[in-house]
């Protein structure tokens, strides 16, 4: 199957889905600014998302992604990071995440994407994550 990503105006896609495999708490992740991506399968079905928000200072949050496990292994969630950096420099942006430190696909996604690890002054979500850059 080939699958296309479009980015959305509707946040509605990106809750569920992000309720059904990332966190039963999806607001957490998902704010009222975030700008969603989907991934859709030519059969028509959605199989995955990326939000990303815009912060003071220039920054492009990439704050919540997930992709159903039957369309994992296809290069998906790479795909979705470079959308989002494409959007950082077309609005001049410098664009930012963090992970787990155990989540490697994440991680190899993320450095063959451009991101680079960096320690942030205000640790956002805690000091045990990893945290990623993208330089404008």
């Amino acid at each position: 199957m080939k699958y296309k990503i479009k980015r959305g105006k509707s946040l509605f896609l990106a809750y569920v889905l992000h309720e059904w495999y990332v966190s039963p708490e999806p607001t957490i992740c998902i704010k009222k600014d975030s700008i969603p991506w989907y991934v859709y399968g030519t059969d028509g079905k959605s199989y995955g998302f990326a939000t990303a928000r815009e912060l003071d200072g220039d920054i492009l949050y990439l704050n919540s992604a997930a992709v159903v496990p039957e369309a994992r292994g296809n290069g998906l969630q790479k795909r979705l990071i470079r959308c989002r950096a494409r959007y950082a420099d077309k609005h001049d942006l410098t664009a930012i995440t963090y992970t787990t430190p155990d989540n490697s696909a994440s991680i190899n996604n993320l450095v063959a994407c451009g991101f680079r690890a960096y320690q942030p002054e205000f640790p956002w979500v805690g000091k045990q994550y990893c945290y990623w850059r993208r330089d404008k």
